[in-house]
């Protein structure tokens, strides 16, 4: 189980790119993964070394509220990972014309071993982001701190 005592550290350009993903499925949810590892020099910083952005597979009606990442490809997508030295940390997923807070569905579905992503996006305003994990009672999620990487 993650701790809310720890950074995750996305670097810019992945930083971006999900901001992309969001903004260019809106109205709709995006979703994808995560791929990281614990930093060498420090384990209370997660480092974010890549995404897969992923299908939107909830019902065509459901996408404005909701998301659904095939198992299949999810699988795929560790097993790629894992060959590569990272594991799947994560999800993220946008919230349209929505806070970045995790909603009673995102509790309802989460996981205590991945942090999750969430980007508020709109029409008139830009994305942002905020990060969270379940807390240890497993009864609530708990932001945690993200620090975008410049290089």
């Amino acid at each position: 189980m993650l701790q809310p005592d720890f950074t995750l550290a996305i670097p810019v350009d992945i930083h971006t790119h999900i901001l992309t993903h969001a903004r260019t499925a809106y109205p709709r949810e995006c979703c994808g993964l995560i791929l990281g590892r614990p930093a060498l020099q420090d384990q209370h910083i997660l480092l974010v070394q890549s995404i897969v952005p992923a299908t939107n597979h909830a019902a065509a009606s459901d996408q404005r509220t909701n998301y659904a990442i095939d198992s299949r490809f999810w699988l795929q997508q560790d097993k790629l990972a894992a060959a590569a030295g990272l594991e799947v940390i994560g999800i993220y997923h946008s919230h349209p014309d929505q806070p970045a807070v995790p909603s009673a569905t995102d509790l309802r579905m989460a996981w205590p071993v991945y942090v999750y992503i969430i980007v508020s996006v709109s029409a008139a305003h830009t994305p942002s982001l905020r990060a969270w994990v379940l807390s240890t009672g497993q009864n609530q999620f708990v932001e945690i701190t993200v620090r975008t990487l410049h290089q």
